[in-house]
């Protein structure tokens, strides 16, 4: 493929350029490097502006009315810029236009670019002639013709010796004109480092919009030994927690928290998942996190009849049942449980006390109140099973263990993972030297001697073409004339 004359330079003008050839302008804009890197930083710069403000969570956002409430909570946080914040889309990235054509832009320069780096080096090796100076794998071409009183047979197998003692691998075919043609080439890997760091860059875009439209997650929600959840986006899927424990391997350990769990298909199979607290297990592409834990309190009574006495807990929501389940949170201190028909309060806190060894029980201490009185009737400490009477009533708590779950389906996870090893792979082999290539025309007979037409492409070729040129025109033996 012959080197293109260029346009004139009333004709060179951008716009004249863009009428004649939009397509082609379009695409050698989003080639550039310089488009890649403003795409890049603007959603950069977009995504840490939204990670200083609160994002609307995933449950809103297709109920519009859930949306607005959330943002009347949100907005008067910030004054006067909170309706200038909400318009912007800074509180609701996800959803924002402007945002996800950031994203479409990043990812269509990034395949652009990608394309440009594989398609020249694709041509040259099939030994089409490239030599389009805005290739971002030649950079930059010159001509060198050198003449040859011998055959060109001789002139090809002496270069071809020279160039294989360089270190270039070397392609033997016919240009376009039927003129033989040798192409050389030297770290032709070079192409590997852009095209590696380009791929995970869009893997990680790509993984980004597959969550955005397909992920969900339901929790972190907490279960007691026996309690189920159903998830509602699993497709009738239930959660089941098994048990709930605190291993410690030596005196004085902090323990670590394990949790058996089983999930229950809508078909009736079931499977049961072991989980570590965050280490998440991964089960038909669902994420299952122990994401917490601390100990839970069963609570009964029966009067000396035996019949069960109604409980009731205090300072939180919910009414008066027989047997009830409390758990105490993280940064939770103490549980209240009352029972009005009999003047009882039962208290249970954290112990203070230190232990001998680690026994894989939350250590906790009971108090129970008779009417106002501001002695305790019982004090004790809370562990296992523990049973006691007041006023011929018998309350019976066990102290259990409860598990946080957050349930994450994330169908683009492994993109984002995957493309981000590649990039760092691309970032390191960005070290590789550029490609140096070589074509050169071998054309003439026998008697008349030979014309070698040496077009050299490449960076930085002032470091390595002259040397190259003037060891070609040694081999050829014949002074050179520049084109």
């Amino acid at each position: 493929m012959s080197i293109e004359t260029p346009v004139s330079t009333g004709e060179r003008t951008s716009w004249n350029l863009f009428r004649r050839y939009p397509l082609d302008v379009l695409w050698r804009f989003f080639a550039t490097p310089g488009a890649a890197q403003v795409w890049l930083t603007c959603l950069l710069a977009a995504t840490l502006a939204g990670a200083f403000f609160p994002q609307a969570p995933l449950r809103v956002d297709n109920d519009p009315t859930a949306y607005h409430r959330w943002l009347a909570t949100i907005v008067p946080q910030y004054g006067s810029w909170g309706d200038w914040l909400s318009r912007l889309g800074l509180l609701n990235l996800r959803s924002a236009l402007w945002y996800r054509g950031l994203w479409a832009l990043a990812a269509l320069s990034l395949l652009v670019m990608g394309v440009e780096q594989l398609g020249p080096r694709w041509r040259a090796w099939r030994g089409l002639s490239s030599r389009d100076p805005l290739s971002p794998l030649l950079h930059d071409v010159s001509e060198t013709e050198l003449r040859s009183t011998t055959s060109p047979d001789e002139v090809a197998e002496a270069v071809s010796a020279s160039l294989r003692g360089k270190g270039y691998r070397l392609r033997t075919g016919l240009s376009p004109e039927g003129v033989m043609r040798l192409y050389a080439e030297k770290h032709g890997l070079a192409w590997v480092a852009p095209v590696v760091l380009h791929a995970g860059l869009l893997l990680v875009l790509l993984g980004a919009v597959v969550n955005q439209h397909w992920s969900w997650r339901e929790g972190p929600f907490s279960l007691a030994a026996g309690e189920t959840h159903p998830l509602a986006h699993a497709g009738g899927q239930v959660l089941r927690l098994d048990a709930s424990w605190v291993e410690g391997t030596r005196v004085g350990s902090a323990g670590y928290f394990r949790s058996v769990l089983t999930l229950e298909g809508p078909e009736g199979g079931s499977r049961t998942v072991a989980l570590r607290r965050n280490v998440p297990v991964l089960h038909d592409g669902i994420l299952i996190h122990q994401v917490g834990s601390g100990p839970a309190v069963r609570v009964s009574a029966s009067d000396p009849s035996g019949s069960p006495i109604a409980l009731e807990p205090l300072g939180s929501s919910g009414g008066a049942q027989h047997e009830i389940l409390l758990l105490l949170r993280e940064g939770q201190n103490e549980l209240w449980i009352g029972a009005p028909s009999r003047g009882i309060a039962l208290h249970m806190s954290r112990h203070d006390s230190t232990r001998d060894a680690f026994q894989g029980e939350p250590v906790l201490r009971l108090r129970a109140y008779r009417g106002d009185e501001s002695e305790p009737v019982v004090d004790q400490p809370l562990e296992g099973s523990t049973l006691f009477d007041v006023d011929g009533a018998t309350y019976r708590l066990t102290v259990e263990s409860y598990a946080s779950i957050l349930v994450v389906r994330s169908p683009g996870l492994v993109l984002p993972v995957v493309g981000s090893l590649l990039a760092l792979v691309g970032c390191c082999l960005v070290g590789i030297p550029s490609p140096r290539c070589v074509w050169l025309d071998i054309s003439g007979r026998r008697r008349n001697g030979s014309r070698v037409l040496v077009t050299t492409g490449g960076r930085r070729m002032g470091f390595w073409a002259g040397p190259l040129v003037d060891d070609l025109r040694r081999t050829v033996e014949v002074p050179s004339r520049r084109s």
